[in-house]
């Protein structure tokens, strides 16, 4: 298992992403880094037809193996650099 936490520049509550990798596959995470340095996940209740489950789980999204992650990654950054050009020239 594998984590790296990245702290949301200007954050008011140290809230961050964290990239994890747990059997092979990627995914990022909602969290926040505590005053002692602790990383910690935001928790959710997620709804199934409407109706909310009763296990809550991590706010996180499955990117995939290493190099599915890395695909989608390298697409998302061409995405937010093709829309945002000018602001990066600055």
């Amino acid at each position: 298992m594998y984590e790296f936490f990245y702290k949301i520049p200007n954050a008011k509550w140290g809230e961050g992403v964290i990239l994890s990798e747990y059997e092979g596959r990627f995914s990022l995470i909602s969290g926040a880094k505590g005053n002692a340095g602790n990383v910690y996940y935001h928790w959710v209740f997620p709804a199934v037809k409407n109706k909310p489950v009763a296990k809550r789980v991590p706010m996180k999204v499955d990117l995939g193996t290493t190099l599915e992650t890395i695909r989608m990654l390298e697409y998302l950054l061409k995405k937010v650099k093709g829309v945002y050009e000018q602001d990066l020239e600055k």
